[in-house]
């Protein structure tokens, strides 16, 4: 028995009955090395200021083909290099794994296939790709759900629905029973505020009319649905304008000013990540609008201008 302490720098596995001799040199057929190191390192710079340096290297060498990593940190920039034909990240319930192989990270699960990296593909031009699969050398724009190339195309094939912090939408038909309505689109489940609001605008004029102030109005109403189910009203308010007539002697007509509309907010608390869809519909119009005008010394008849808009906001 002995307290002598026994090291080793290197480890090399070859085959055969007995070993060669090592050599750095040398080559033999069919051998394995495995290589650690670990070095630590003060310069003296030309201001008489010091740089420390740390750097830590494994290596596996099977025939010269040799895979590793090296770990280096200077105290400024702290850098980790992999060289190896695949590196794989996999989940201990293997329902998915990522992977960089040939340039490209890839990452499967359920089924489908996300690629993204050096160009690749049935064409070699693929630059991004989802879509169901395995194999990236399979990969095509013909089978892909979304895919972008080198030359800046693209194509998405699924389905998206609106935004899910802000949606606006508007209608500029002028109608008296005009609607505004978003598609169903996605939530995070917080409060959302809603702006639901009517204007409408005309002036010109008429060879008749009676002259005074009539009393415009009409009622907007908020519906909404949830996970695609019925409509219901969740907020109603009747808003109001005037029309005003009065003769113009310089034009010899009569002279008609039109307007109506308002604005509502609602703050929808109804809890759930669902889908939300919201509409407004306008009813039970009432006085002179919309009307149509002509210009103080012609023809040129125009109806005049209405936008119904709705913006949901989440918080």
């Amino acid at each position: 028995m002995t307290e002598a302490v026994s090291s080793f720098r290197r480890l090399k596995l070859e085959l055969g009955a007995a070993p060669t001799v090592w050599s750095d040199e040398v080559t033999a057929a069919a051998t394995a090395s495995a290589t650690q190191a670990l070095e630590v390192r003060a310069t003296t710079l030309e201001n008489g200021q010091s740089q420390l340096q740390a750097s830590y290297t494994w290596a596996l060498d099977v025939n010269g083909r040799a895979i590793g990593m090296t770990s280096v940190n200077n105290g400024t920039i702290g850098r980790i290099d992999f060289v190896a034909d695949r590196f794989g990240i996999v989940d201990p319930n293997n329902t998915g794994s990522t992977t960089f192989e040939g340039g490209r990270w890839l990452t499967r699960s359920g089924g489908l296939l996300l690629a993204h990296g050096k160009p690749f593909g049935t064409t070699g031009d693929l630059l991004f790709w989802i879509g169901v699969g395995s194999d990236v050398n399979a990969c095509s724009k013909a089978n892909g759900l979304l895919w972008f190339d080198n030359k800046g195309a693209g194509f998405f094939g699924g389905s998206l629905s609106a935004g899910i912090r802000r949606n606006a939408y508007r209608s500029t038909a002028v109608s008296t029973a005009a609607t505004v309505e978003s598609p169903p689109f996605g939530t995070g489940g917080a409060p959302k505020t809603v702006v639901f609001s009517l204007a409408y605008y005309n002036s010109g004029y008429l060879d008749s009319g009676t002259p005074g102030v009539v009393a415009n109005s009409v009622i907007m109403t908020l519906q909404r649905s949830y996970n695609g189910g019925a409509w219901e009203t969740v907020s109603s308010m009747q808003v109001g304008g005037q029309t005003t007539v009065y003769y113009d002697d310089l034009w010899g007509r009569y002279s008609y000013e039109a307007s109506v509309g308002g604005s509502v907010t609602f703050t929808d608390g109804l809890p759930g990540v669902g889908t939300f869809a919201y509409r407004v519909l306008l009813s039970g119009a009432t006085g002179l609008w919309p009307i149509t005008l002509a210009e103080a010394n012609g023809s040129n008849f125009h109806i005049g201008s209405q936008e119904l808009s709705l913006i949901s906001t989440e918080g």
